[in-house]
């Protein structure tokens, strides 16, 4: 195995970990969150809601306005009724 594919195989392991860390963070947050934000795009970083909107344009505004990118976190919608 040379460095580039050790590099490759550390960041999807990364990767992995990262999304099972957002999902665990929706399951034990969903129902108070559904409650605070109804219907609403949230973004999260740091396990704290940094920006939230009724749509996703409105939501990236949001977090530009806080010198934040997409990129930085974890965005999902809230839907009030599933």
């Amino acid at each position: 195995m040379n460095a580039s594919t050790e590099s490759l195989e550390a960041r999807a392991a990364a990767a992995f970990l990262e999304g099972e860390e957002q999902h665990t963070y929706w399951m034990q947050h969903y129902q108070e969150l559904k409650q605070q934000y109804p219907d609403r795009f949230v973004a999260v970083s740091d396990a704290v809601v940094v920006a939230e909107g009724e749509d996703l344009p409105e939501l990236e505004s949001n977090l530009r306005a806080l010198g934040l990118e997409t990129r930085d976190t974890w965005i999902h919608f809230v839907e009030a009724t599933p």
